[in-house]
């Protein structure tokens, strides 16, 4: 691209004018269609968009060494065509490209090949760079749990399925609709520069919190925003050609994401935490109960009690009032999400000697959040560490040293009493148990194997709307 572009510069040298803002000034100043050409002009910015998004994916490393060199090439190749058009700008009504018009006759179809090639490396970088995204909304619970596979077992090569698929099925939607790239030009730049503006704004409030770049934060944006809001003045006015497309499936993505995280501190207020300790003597006497059958030697809950002396409440009503589960040690699992995005830790708190332990999994948001193996890995330690058997309790599997059952039980809130809801809490946890449907299951979402998990229900709230109590009108007692 640099070298056909750079060919051509000589042929009318003076094209290096275009260099000087001040053509740039008196375009924008004096022609009428100053608003149109910026628009078209845009999109040839849209590359870097496309580089950048793919941050989490290629390393930050290998785009800042690409981008200067790839910047040059465009520039280069940019300044081609324009000597080419002041000679052959006829052409371009006959239907010639001034990408393939630059290139020697024999250069054209491997040209074609090229842009073809660059089609397919583009489209896959958008693919990574969606997931990319959704993984750092899922990391910081703007989006609900989703399968995340890695296929080459690296942390950046990633594949979420759900998210593949939405996308094939947005692109299908998208070329039926607009049928010609040329009629996606409107939707596609106004994309960018929104994109664009988001990123500038969410960079000044960064710099703002940086007392370093405090006073350096304010004539950023003012610079930046200038610029972008031109470009974003002369996309918009193309929104009903098909940038209304680009606000639509925005908005309903900002939308999910907002009552799915909002939907979650709406019940994160109604789930009611209790101290553990008041309920260690009523498990004590439970394990020694030998009338209730036992439930597992080894029984796990997954907490999210910020407060270690805290469990919710749900947990202990599983265990005393669901259904009495009897078992030789009850551990209360925890995620502590750790700043360092490869903090990769675990701590073991005691509360019960030989019975109940709370294990805190102090984990990066870069970490996978598979706590089937690391629990796995945790009771190896233990029972190294003679804390807990190595082998099962029960002697015909003790005699083979069959190790000790494990289960794991999650509990989920089903039930909020709607009276004690504002209208907006209402419409938010409606369209957050839809945005639900879209994430995995709750186990999935932990990282554990479903064949040794229990998932139960538990009322939410306990509080009783009829205080007013039924009359009981007649017992009929039996005869025999």
């Amino acid at each position: 691209l640099g070298i056909s572009g750079s060919v051509h510069i000589f042929d009318h040298i003076d094209i290096l004018k275009a260099f000087n803002p001040y053509y740039a000034y008196n375009l924008i100043t004096h022609s009428p269609s100053a608003i149109i050409i910026m628009g078209a002009v845009f999109l040839c910015t849209t590359g870097a968009e496309a580089l950048y998004s793919d941050l989490g994916h290629c390393g930050k490393q290998n785009i800042r060494v690409s981008w200067g060199f790839v910047k040059v090439m465009l520039i280069l190749n940019y300044l081609g065509q324009g000597a080419w058009l002041l000679d052959n700008y006829h052409k371009v009504a006959e239907g010639v490209n001034p990408i393939f018009g630059i290139l020697p006759e024999w250069a054209v179809l491997p040209g074609v090949i090229l842009a073809t090639a660059a089609a397919i490396i583009a489209s896959q970088s958008v693919i990574t760079g969606a997931f990319t995204m959704f993984s750092e909304a899922m990391s910081v619970t703007f989006w609900p749990n989703q399968q995340i596979d890695y296929p080459s077992g690296i942390k950046g090569q990633m594949y979420i399925p759900r998210v593949n698929w939405g996308l094939m099925a947005l692109c299908f939607m998208v070329v039926i609709y607009f049928q010609k790239s040329e009629a996606m030009e409107a939707a596609y730049g106004l994309t960018i520069t929104v994109t664009m503006l988001m990123t500038t704004i969410l960079l000044f409030f960064w710099l703002r919190r940086t007392k370093a770049y405090k006073y350096f934060a304010v004539g950023f944006i003012i610079v930046y925003l200038s610029i972008e809001l031109g470009f974003f003045y002369a996309n918009v006015i193309k929104f009903f050609d098909g940038g209304w497309l680009t606000m639509v499936l925005g908005g309903f993505i900002a939308v999910c994401m907002y009552a799915w995280y909002n939907g979650r501190l709406i019940k994160a207020k109604f789930i009611k935490f209790i101290k553990l300790d008041k309920y260690v003597p009523v498990i004590k006497e439970l394990k020694l109960d030998e009338t209730i059958p036992k439930y597992a030697t080894n029984l796990a809950f997954l907490s999210r009690a910020k407060r270690e002396d805290e469990i919710e409440a749900k947990i202990i009503y599983s265990i005393l009032r669901k259904q009495p589960k009897r078992a030789d040690h009850y551990f209360i699992l925890n995620i502590v999400n750790q700043e360092d995005p490869y903090t990769f830790k675990y701590n073991v708190d005691e509360i019960m000697p030989g019975t109940i332990y709370r294990v805190n999994f102090l984990l990066g948001f870069k970490i996978d959040r598979r706590i089937n193996d690391y629990f796995d890995q945790v009771l190896n330690d233990l029972m190294e560490e003679d804390v807990i058997p190595s082998r099962s309790p029960h002697p015909s599997l003790r005699a083979h040293n069959v190790p000790p059952d494990l289960k794991y039980v999650i509990i989920d809130n089903t039930y909020i009493n709607d009276t004690l809801l504002t209208v907006k809490e209402k419409l938010t946890l409606n369209i957050y148990n839809f945005v639900k449907y879209i994430g995995s299951d709750d186990f999935k979402a932990w990282g554990v194997s479903p064949h040794n998990v229990v998932v139960e229900s538990a009322p939410l709230l306990d509080q009783k709307i009829v205080t007013k109590k039924i009359q009981q009108v007649d017992f009929k007692h039996y005869r025999s």
